[in-house]
C-alpha cells in the first residue's frame, strides 16, 4: 500500500469516527443537560478545565517524540511506557493535592471531589498511550479510529 493511499485511508477513517463519535457525544450531552441542574453542569465544566490542563502535561512530550523517532526497539518502548506511567501517576497526585485549592479559587468546595474523581481518567488513560502511539507510527488509523470512537462513546456514557 502506497503512502498516498495510507494517508487517504487514515483521513477517511479518522474523519468518519470523529464525526460519528461527536454526534453520539452531542446526543448524550443534550440528555445530561436535561437531567442536571445548571449549577451541577457548571461544576463539571469547571472541573474539566483542570483535568484538561492535566492531560496537556501528563506525558511530558514523550509520546510525540516516540511517534516521530526514526528507530524504536523494545527497550525504548518499555522505557517510554514506564515514563508515561510515572508521569501520569505524578500528575494524578498533583491534581489530588491541588483540587482543594482549585475549589477555593472558584469558592465551591464541591469541586474538590469532582476533580478527584475525574482525575482517575489520568490513570485509566496511561496504559493506552504507548499502544496508541504505535498505531500512529504505523499509520494504522482504522484501528485507532475504532478505539477512539469506542472511547468517546464510553466516556460520554460514563
Amino acid at each position: 500500500m502506497s503512502i498516498k493511499s495510507k494517508v487517504i485511508s487514515a483521513l477517511s477513517w479518522t474523519a468518519s469516527a470523529r464525526f460519528a463519535g461527536q454526534l453520539a457525544t452531542w446526543a448524550i450531552t443534550i440528555y445530561v443537560i436535561r437531567i442536571l441542574s445548571p449549577d451541577d453542569y457548571g461544576l463539571i465544566s469547571m472541573a474539566t478545565v483542570m483535568i484538561g490542563f492535566a492531560f496537556l502535561i501528563n506525558e511530558l512530550g514523550v509520546i510525540p517524540a516516540f511517534i516521530q523517532a526514526d528507530d524504536i526497539n523494545d527497550y525504548h518502548v518499555r522505557q517510554i511506557f514506564g515514563v508515561v506511567l510515572v508521569s501520569n501517576g505524578l500528575v494524578y497526585a498533583a491534581v489530588l493535592v491541588a483540587a482543594p485549592y482549585f475549589a477555593m479559587f472558584f469558592e465551591d468546595d464541591r469541586l474538590t471531589e469532582i476533580i478527584r474523581v475525574l482525575a482517575t481518567s489520568l490513570l485509566i488513560a496511561a496504559p493506552s498511550a504507548v499502544p496508541t502511539a504505535m498505531l500512529q507510527r504505523e499509520i494504522r488509523f482504522k484501528g485507532l479510529s475504532i478505539v477512539e470512537f469506542c472511547s468517546m462513546i464510553t466516556g460520554s456514557v460514563v
